[in-house]
């Protein structure tokens, strides 16, 4: 059975239409950039050279993501 999408409220279209004007490139509702790309199963445009060995410990590790349910970890008690 078909279901009604929710109506948005004038205020929301109104925000909305406020934060694509204030954005760098306007959002378009069904704008989406097409890159080319071989067909199914057709070969890529050409062979790519291989990857050179990544160094291990050449960058700082990245510290870990914050949690999804916006929650803080336990604190560490601070030393006097």
């Amino acid at each position: 059975t078909p279901v009604a999408m929710p109506q948005m409220n004038a205020k929301s279209k109104d925000k909305l239409e406020r934060m694509q004007r204030k954005s760098s490139r306007p959002v378009g509702k069904t704008e989406r950039v097409r890159t080319l790309r071989p067909a199914a199963g057709a070969p890529a445009a050409g062979p790519r050279p291989s990857r050179e060995p990544q160094i291990e410990g050449e960058r700082p590790a990245r510290k870990p993501a914050p949690r999804q349910d916006g929650e803080r970890g336990p604190r560490t008690p601070r030393p006097a």
